[in-house]
């Protein structure tokens, strides 16, 4: 019986099989099994790198400063030291009641100074301000009023000799004041002293004749300038030394003080030795406290033999003793 194969060879093979014939053959599997699909080709997705994130800023703590100074109350003719800290690195400057502080960074943020307060020094609460400024040109600025409290000074009157009256010309003075101020308006930016100061005259007492701070009258006039020194008599010839360690910045002979020796400790902190008999030290040596500077003498304005032994910080007379009795030893750069 004749069947029509769907495919071309079904229908031969439906055909012998009817008519009873074996059939040996071979079918192509092309033929018998349908051809497989090829699976689509995926393009794949474009990979997405998401784009990094901005690191955050880091806070910048702002510009501040602390101020402290040491004694808290100062007395006119008196030292206080100044100590300030910065938030950040920065430039340290000060300025108090008109004055221009001589700062010594010891620290990136740190800093200390010597505050002189006069003995004309007005008293009350009195401004210091205190400026630090970074490399970056941030500036940060404190006002604070530090205490000050009067001193009582004495008055003394004084007559000068005869073959001595000349050297109160007040040029002649004047013209020796200011060739000794440019040397105590030197600050050397570090501490050179490393005690308390101790006394010019070693074991000698001396007899003190004129305080500090006290005011002096010449020739009956009314009282002038305040004295900025102790005077010490003592016998001619007696050894001075250096009250501290330091660097000698002045030793030769001049009108109104005679034979003068000044020694720089550091900081803007000078002390002077007048009057004397010798001088045995020359500008530029290193002397230690103790050391033999020279001796008591009778030179330049003077009414007797002995030591006028004076302190000076930025050309501030301040009162020798306190400096006996009070050691400050701030660091170092």
């Amino acid at each position: 019986m004749w069947q029509r194969g769907r495919q071309s060879g079904g229908w031969v093979f439906l055909l012998l099989v009817s008519l009873g014939m074996a059939v040996a053959c071979t079918v192509s599997p092309t033929l018998l099994e349908p051809t497989p699909t090829q699976p689509p080709t995926l393009t794949p997705a474009p990979t997405f790198t998401p784009a990094p994130l901005p690191s955050p800023t880091p806070t910048v703590e702002p510009l501040a400063l602390h101020v402290a100074w040491s004694p808290k109350q100062v007395a006119q003719g008196e030292t206080a030291l100044l100590l300030v800290r910065t938030t950040r690195p920065a430039t340290i400057s000060a300025i108090f009641d008109g004055l221009h502080l001589a700062p010594i960074p010891f620290a990136p943020d740190a800093a200390w100074a010597l505050m002189p307060i006069a003995p004309w020094n007005r008293t009350g609460e009195r401004p210091l301000v205190v400026q630090a400024a970074t490399a970056e040109g941030e500036v940060a600025e404190v006002v604070v009023r530090v205490p000050v409290v009067e001193q009582a000074f004495e008055i003394q009157y004084l007559e000068v000799p005869p073959d001595r009256v000349d050297l109160l010309d007040p040029q002649l003075i004047a013209e020796e004041r200011a060739m000794l101020s440019a040397i105590y308006q030197q600050a050397t930016p570090r501490r050179l002293w490393n005690s308390a100061f101790a006394w010019p005259l070693g074991d000698v007492l001396g007899i003190l004749t004129t305080a500090f701070g006290t005011r002096r009258s010449y020739q009956g006039e009314p009282p002038g300038a305040y004295h900025a020194a102790l005077d010490i008599a003592a016998e001619e010839g007696t050894p001075v030394y250096a009250s501290a360690d330091g660097v000698v910045a002045f030793s030769d002979d001049v009108h109104v003080r005679g034979k003068l020796v000044i020694i720089d400790h550091g900081a803007g902190l000078y002390s002077a030795y007048f009057h004397m008999a010798e001088r045995l030290v020359a500008v530029g040596q290193t002397v230690s406290q103790g050391e033999q500077i020279g001796t008591v003498g009778n030179t330049g304005l003077s009414t007797g033999p002995h030591l006028h032994w004076e302190l000076r910080i930025l050309d501030v007379p301040v009162n020798p003793r306190q400096w006996m009795q009070q050691t400050w030893l701030p660091p170092n750069p």
